[in-house]
């Protein structure tokens, strides 16, 4: 129904128009009615009317002034005229300020009042036609316009390499800008997304979250690849600092919403396109910062930078966690792998870093602890580092990695071997310098050869001779860093009469000859 308002200065004009017709039949119903141009501007701000029928002369403001006053006032509806005979040039003039009709008010019969309002009300009807219509092309044109700023900015943010060139500078006319990348780096258990439809409402929701948290502003948004969103918002002037409350905030919504968690990298007013691809360029850390990520956190882009390196030595670390295995203490293994952990932590070792070393040292780890890690189980690991994107799923995998390995080893204090097994290892490191044999540790403890061999594995994890050379190593290695001893001397007094096999087993457990091995930690020891 439009509405329709009635002014005139004569009471008994203003029932008869409101009583001459059904007005619901013709899609219109009466909102009111004035006395004046006055209480008829009143009436217009509370009502809104679509048709208005006025009288031309009357006290206070008349009709013309009426007209004048509605629309300088932006009146977009109708209006109707009531005239007398002597009344034609008043008439005119109201045509000319934009009434569309009038009527002879002692003349007029229901049918000619009732054309009216059908010629009103077909214009009524296309006036909204044409405004829907106008709403649906800027509808369609903004969204046109988003999609292309999306597409520019998928484009932006995908480029392997940017210039200055390809940033224009018009993406800063309206001033400098917020710019949001939000890394989604775990979904829970309950958010799942295995299809393409699940992405999608994903998608979706995350997107209308950060719309609703970011401002209703916001100048670009939409998704990048890999899991990687991005929100583009203007930057109000003096309030940068409430870049970091709103990407917490963010992390927040999200982690509540959608039981994810999430990287809220942001950097605030960005006003020229060098300042813009300053802050893409340092995208490259991203993964690696989201790498030591404990949960859902905001991260200042500008707070990324180059990584740093980790030192260790892996045959040390991995000797150290052998033992403890051996001697139950899987505790202490745990303990020593969570603080090689932190020092990767500490000093911001790059994700590809990290990973590579530790995949080294589950190698060694395999070597030493032959026999007790279960089939397959390093390649399995190993298969999985790469697939890790947080140092918290790295420590699971290494944790449930050595349970595994203690629960193969299964050690115990008493039991048939016990006593034999200690004064085996005695005997070996009472014999270092010498030539080992099988049979020289089964008659110290008066075993059979092969029963020795068994409950040696059982309860140290590896075989005799691994264990023998392993320690044959270990102590090379001692000797090495600590002087110049000659090899063929060194090889000698740890019962070796091949200086080349002995280099050979050398190498076997530290990846490098015991030439190389000396010269790296003279070169680690030595003052820069």
């Amino acid at each position: 129904m439009y509405k329709l308002l009635i002014v005139d200065d004569e009471n008994l004009v203003r029932v008869a128009f409101r009583t001459m017709v059904d007005y619901e039949q013709y899609g219109f119903t009466v909102c009111g009615t004035a006395a004046d141009g006055e209480e008829a501007l009143r009436l217009c701000a509370v009502e809104d009317p679509d048709l208005i029928i006025t009288d031309i002369k009357m006290p206070r403001m008349d009709g013309i002034t009426l007209i004048e006053r509605l629309t300088a006032g932006g009146f977009t509806g109708k209006i109707v005229l009531i005239s007398n005979y002597d009344d034609f040039d008043l008439v005119r003039q109201g045509m000319v300020l934009g009434a569309q009709d009038y009527l002879l008010k002692l003349t007029i019969t229901t049918q000619e009042y009732t054309a009216m309002l059908g010629r009103m009300k077909q214009a009524l009807d296309e006036t909204m036609r044409r405004r829907r219509q106008d709403e649906l092309a800027r509808t369609a044109l903004d969204k046109l316009e988003r999609q292309q700023q999306a597409a520019f900015w998928q484009k932006l943010l995908l480029a392997p390499a940017l210039n200055e060139g390809d940033v224009p500078q018009a993406l800063f006319a309206a001033g400098p800008i917020n710019l949001y990348l939000i890394q989604v780096v775990q979904y829970g258990e309950v958010m799942k997304v295995s299809s393409q439809q699940d992405m999608e409402l994903f998608t979706y929701a995350l997107l209308n979250i950060a719309a609703e948290l970011l401002g209703p502003d916001i100048l670009c948004q939409g998704p990048v690849a890999g899991g990687q969103y991005f929100v583009v918002t203007p930057a109000a002037p003096g309030r940068a600092l409430e870049q970091g409350f709103l990407a917490q905030k963010l992390c927040s919504a999200l982690t509540q919403y959608l039981n994810v968690t999430v990287a809220a990298f942001y950097q605030p007013a960005l006003a020229s396109p060098a300042a813009l691809l300053a802050a893409l360029a340092r995208r490259r850390h991203m993964a690696d910062r989201i790498f030591y990520l404990g949960g859902s956190a905001p991260i200042p882009l500008e707070s990324l930078g180059p990584c740093g390196s980790w030192n260790i030595n892996i045959p040390q670390f991995t000797a150290g966690i052998c033992e403890a295995l051996r001697c139950a203490d899987l505790p202490g293994a745990l303990a020593a792998v969570d603080a090689q952990l932190a020092a990767c932590g500490q000093a911001n070792v790059s994700r590809s870093e990290a990973l590579h070393k530790w995949s080294a040292i589950l190698l060694r780890l395999h070597e030493r602890m032959e026999g007790f890690l279960l089939p397959g189980a390093v390649a399995e690991v190993s298969g999985r580092l790469d697939g890790l994107d947080t140092q918290v799923q790295l420590r699971a995998l290494l944790h449930d990695l050595l349970r595994r390995v203690a629960a193969a080893l299964r050690p115990d204090t008493g039991g048939a071997g016990a006593h034999e097994v200690e004064k085996t290892l005695q005997y070996i490191h009472a014999h270092i310098g010498e030539k080992i044999t099988l049979a020289q540790l089964a008659k110290h403890v008066n075993f059979n050869e092969t029963y020795l061999c068994t409950v040696f594995r059982a309860r140290t994890g590896t075989s005799i001779v691994n264990y023998i050379n392993q320690t044959k190593m270990e102590k090379a290695a001692e000797c090495l860093r600590s002087g110049d001893v000659l090899l063929k001397t060194l090889a000698a007094d740890l019962g070796f009469s091949d200086q080349f096999y002995f280099n050979k087993l050398f190498r076997k457990y530290y990846g490098i000859s015991p030439t190389e091995y000396r010269k790296k930690q003279q070169d680690i020891t030595s003052p820069q």
